[in-house]
């Protein structure tokens, strides 16, 4: 499984690219139930487009940084500035994105019809650290 690590505001991004003949839609979910919602801390856009034959796009994945009022040294406590200058990269979070790809195809008859609906979908490791 590919890896995206996202480090503090860092923001990277997803090839999607469409190299068949037949239009595709895309959509970037998370994982669970209900629904595989994105996890609250990561930052996703577009979660869902359409592709010509031959287009591409980019997905731009961000972690959020927590506000700063909002602890985030471990077990709640206040760091330092001295210590927070050596202390170690912590996870913000970790989660699997899937981005589900279908084919289009217009029969003619005004009717839009997918191909292969029960593809599975790329799954992508995101790790979010701090620093």
């Amino acid at each position: 499984m590919p890896l995206l690590h996202l480090v503090g505001e860092h923001v990277d991004g997803i090839l999607v690219a469409n190299t068949s003949q037949s239009m595709i839609t895309f959509t970037v979910a998370g994982e669970g139930k209900p629904g595989y919602r994105l996890p609250s801390w990561l930052d996703v856009s577009p979660v869902s487009g359409v592709l010509q034959p031959g287009a591409s796009t980019i997905v731009q994945v961000r972690g959020a940084v927590p506000a700063p009022e909002e602890p985030a040294s471990p077990a709640g406590g206040a760091a330092s500035s001295s210590s927070a200058a050596h202390a170690p990269a912590r996870t913000r979070g970790e989660a699997v994105l899937r981005v589900y790809v279908r084919h289009i195809v217009d029969d003619g008859t005004g009717s839009v019809n997918s191909i292969a609906p029960d593809t599975q979908p790329l799954l992508i490791r995101v790790v979010h650290t701090l620093k």
